[in-house]
């Protein structure tokens, strides 16, 4: 099943002020039934079968098997596939995005956001981003786990019994110590708008969601390989928007704007996304 970041963030919104389990017989469905500290949640029952563990991550991935249908399909939007089973150890979560390039240090909505933890000296701790000021650099985020209210010493709290909200500066993004340590993009689909069907010939029509770096799915592959077949990505067909996509796409760009195309950003300048515009331009159709 496909996945947007909004789908994610918003089922992940919904769970707030679930309280975890002092029993593993508790109601796990239940919100505030057997309130306590002994870390038995719904979470880890839906990523992993079991209970008792800290469940920070077991939060994210739960929502995702959630979403997907399974805990394989979890697996591959959390691009955990080389893992045995969905992980709730902090650092291979965010090295699983590593790996797969989707690891960056400016956040979007549907980001899962990865803190430090000074009394661990490592990653220690992750949440989702639900809301994103770039010109304050405050990132908003929904985090299993975790306490309801901000410790006076800055630092992570990386324990607690309830799903909560929380406010990070992320100005310091990725630097040793820093709380933000980094962001992973999920493989979400285009939650584009900006949708239209192509006509390619007779009956033959394509729907084309606009994409940009970070999406995924098959609008992001049909770019993929007429950019191949143009001689211009050298890249796998990964369905993955990537830098080596949006290089190719700017590369394009910038050749078919100075041929006198109107494509590209709103200044008339290259901007590495593909709209409809964009897309015609690549099949050689007229807009419509």
């Amino acid at each position: 099943m496909e996945v947007t970041a909004k789908e994610f963030v918003d089922l992940a919104l919904s769970y707030e002020g679930y309280r975890e389990k002092n029993h593993a017989s508790a109601n796990l469905e239940d919100f505030y039934a057997d309130a306590g500290d002994g870390n038995h949640t719904i979470f880890q029952k839906i990523a992993v079968g079991w209970t008792g563990d800290q469940w920070c991550h077991y939060f994210v991935d739960a929502i995702a098997v959630m979403l997907t249908g399974s805990r394989e399909a979890a697996k591959e939007l959390l691009c955990q596939e080389k893992l045995s089973r969905l992980t709730g150890y902090t650092p291979d979560g965010a090295a699983c995005f590593i790996d797969a390039g989707r690891w960056r240090y400016n956040p979007e909505v549907g980001d899962i956001v990865y803190f430090w933890s000074q009394s661990k000296g490592r990653i220690g701790h992750v949440g989702i981003v639900y809301a994103v000021d770039s010109d304050n650099k405050v990132v908003y985020t929904i985090e299993g786990n975790t306490n309801t209210y901000e410790r006076p010493d800055g630092d992570v709290e990386t324990n607690g019994g309830t799903v909560g909200r929380h406010a990070y500066d992320y100005s310091n993004v990725g630097t040793h110590g820093a709380a933000v340590q980094g962001f992973g993009r999920p493989r979400y689909i285009s939650e584009s708008n900006d949708s239209v069907y192509i006509d390619i010939g007779g009956a033959m029509k394509v729907k084309f969601n606009s994409c940009k770096r970070g999406d995924s799915g098959n609008s992001v592959l049909l770019v993929q390989e007429i950019l191949k077949a143009r001689g211009l990505y050298e890249g796998s067909l990964d369905r993955e928007f990537g830098p080596l996509t949006e290089d190719a796409v700017i590369k394009y760009q910038a050749a078919r704007i100075a041929m006198g195309a109107n494509i590209g950003g709103a200044d008339g300048k290259p901007d590495g996304e593909v709209g409809p515009a964009t897309m015609y331009d690549l099949l050689g159709l007229p807009k419509v």
